[in-house]
Formats: structure tokens, sequence, C-alpha cells
């Protein structure tokens, strides 16, 4: 491997459990690109009672500083379910996720001003590229505006993609057939496993074609049940699922 890939998570105690579920699953598909996780050692270090609300580009600087050339952060509760590798393929400075679909747009519709729910990236998954892309956002995570935003890093990721002029990839608009994280989450139980791939099948017009579910991502917070995959999915794809995060 020519490049340098070094993916990570940040888990308080709460969720170093996930982390480890998450890095199993990881390691399954991509067993040769490092993982690393943050957990309450390195955020004490910080010194930063603000830090799980602007850790992404915290963290990605940090390793972006020891030599990657490329960083990827995932959400403690999430399980990889197939090969990730073309997220991080070809010449982009940020690439990044949806945040939602129609499902969960009727619970919760996230934007912000001048950015429809629709086009909205989520802060879960986010693959970079260029290192003053992430000095940029840190530097706007430090500043006096930060407390404007009510979700803090995400949102001021969302403005940069939208208003500034970097070269961004949108993960889950690409015709790649694929779906990551949020996008299809409120679809488990529609969720088909084949030959150890996970596909979601059109549901009332979403997506408008099969895709391959590579990544599934909880969310939500510390609700009751959470990463309970017998209460989401049927059976097959629960006990698969389990199987992934040993």
């Amino acid at each position: 491997m020519n490049k340098k890939i070094c993916c990570y998570t940040i888990a308080d105690i709460n969720n170093q459990k996930y982390a480890r579920g998450l890095e199993n699953s990881f390691k399954k598909f991509h067993p040769d690109v490092e993982f690393r996780i943050f957990g309450m050692e390195e955020i004490k270090q910080t010194n930063d009672p603000m830090i799980f609300y602007r850790a992404t580009p915290y963290f990605g600087l940090y390793l972006m500083g020891q030599g990657y050339d490329t960083v990827i952060k995932l959400d403690a509760d999430m399980v990889i379910t197939g090969d990730i590798s073309h997220v991080w393929e070809g010449g982009f400075d940020i690439a990044t996720v949806n945040n939602s679909n129609p499902r969960e747009f009727k619970k919760i519709a996230v934007g912000l001003q001048g950015i429809n729910p629709k086009e909205y990236q989520n802060c879960g998954f986010v693959v970079m590229k260029n290192i003053e892309f992430i000095k940029f956002w840190l530097a706007l995570c430090m500043s006096e505006r930060f407390n404007v935003f009510r979700y803090k890093e995400q949102d001021i990721l969302n403005n940069m993609i939208y208003w500034g002029s970097w070269r961004v990839r949108l993960l889950d608009n690409e015709e790649n057939n694929k779906l990551h994280g949020l996008a299809g989450k409120g679809y488990e139980l529609q969720m088909e496993l084949r030959d150890d791939k996970l596909y979601l099948p059109p549901v009332e017009g979403y997506p408008n074609v099969e895709k391959q579910v590579v990544c599934w991502h909880e969310a939500g917070g510390n609700v009751p049940n959470k990463m309970n995959y017998y209460l989401k999915f049927n059976p097959p794809v629960a006990r698969w699922l389990k199987q992934l995060i040993k």
C-alpha cells in the first residue's frame, strides 16, 4: 500500500465496547489498514471540555501530523458490513455521507439555512485527505462562532462543504450502488443478506435501485437497547452482524 491510511474513532467509557466491535468489523474487510481508538486517556489529555463536539478535526489533524495521507473517522456505534476501499480512492479534500433518508426525515429533518435536510451531511463517517481542510475546520471549531451552531463540528462541516471551494465527494450520492451509515437507518427490516453482503432493495421508492449497505450506523446517543441487532434486523442478518463485531 503506497499511501498511508488510518481509520479512527473516538470513544468514552460508555462507548468502548462499541468501538471494539467497530474495529473488529473494519478489520474483517481491511486487515492491513491501521485502526485507532482514541479513548478516555487521549480525550483527557486535550484538556478541552468541548472536545467531543470538535473531536473529528482535532484527532484528524493529529493523525495527519503523524504522516498519514488519508484519515477516515467513523463513529463508534457503527458496524462495517462491506469493503469500503472505494471511499478513499481518487482525489478530493473531504468525503462525507448523508445524514438522513426519507424515513428519518419524518422523525427529524436536520438542515441549515440554505442547506436542505436531503443535502445535509453526517459527521460520523468522514474521509479526509487535505490537511489544510482539517486545519480550517478545527480553527472554525475553536472560534467564537462555534457555539452559534447547534450541531457544532457537523454544522461547520456542512457550511464548509456547501459554501466553500473544497473538493468534496458526497459518497451516498454517487452511482456506486452503496450506502454508508445513516442512509440506511430505519430500513433494517428490509435489508437482505446474500453471499455475505448486505443489501437494501428499493422500498417505497428509496433507494432508486438496490444498494449494498457497507456501513450501518445506530446513532441516537445512549438509547435503550443500543446496538441490539435482534431488535432491528431479521435473525439471519442479526447473527451475521454479531459475527462481524467479534
